[in-house]
């Protein structure tokens, strides 16, 4: 849904029961997200709890869709290498573990994604912004279990992640990319 609303911090919490896919019923994640929305930054808080044992392939949370728009270029923290993410089909930038912070550019838009798995992630975590197919934006994700593996997870394991989307606008930035580095 869309709505308009005034102010200087807006919380919003969703509360879902997530079902094994196509299957209607079959619940096995109790999921709570908290979204914080203010005008310098989105800050989002989330829980899974899994409601019955199973084995999991891939598993994002904190998915953000970041537009081409607006953003052309993107760095890894501690990293000197700028990616280009301004056309389908770049390179992957991606970081291992259960922390990290991207961040990512255009002619007048800055924008900083920090991430942290708190609890109940695995070794081989990690998070990365993908090349999507649509013409008009990337997607970041954290991946908390990892790529091309497989994990056993028993009822009542949980996954908690904290991450912070913090952004300014300012026709200032224009030519001066500098700034960010």
């Amino acid at each position: 849904s869309s709505f308009v609303a005034t102010g200087h911090s807006l919380d919003i919490v969703r509360h879902s029961i997530l079902n094994r896919c196509n299957t209607p019923g079959d619940n096995v994640i109790d999921h709570m997200v908290i979204y914080n929305v203010t005008p310098e930054s989105i800050t989002i808080n989330q829980t899974a709890e899994w409601l019955q044992d199973m084995v999991i392939e891939t598993s994002y949370l904190l998915m953000c869709p970041i537009s081409r728009a607006y953003t052309s270029s993107a760095k890894i923290e501690n990293q000197s290498e700028i990616i280009d993410i301004s056309y389908s089909g770049h390179s992957r930038p991606s970081i291992s573990g259960n922390k990290g912070e991207f961040s990512l550019w255009g002619d007048n838009f800055y924008a900083k994604i920090e991430y942290e798995c708190l609890e109940g992630a695995f070794n081989k975590a990690f998070s990365f912004i993908s090349p999507s197919s649509s013409p008009s934006y990337n997607k970041f994700y954290y991946n908390f279990v990892g790529s091309n593996v497989q994990e056993s997870v028993k009822a009542g394991h949980r996954v908690s992640t904290y991450g912070r989307i913090s952004y300014s606008y300012n026709d200032k930035l224009v030519g001066q990319t500098n700034i960010i580095m």
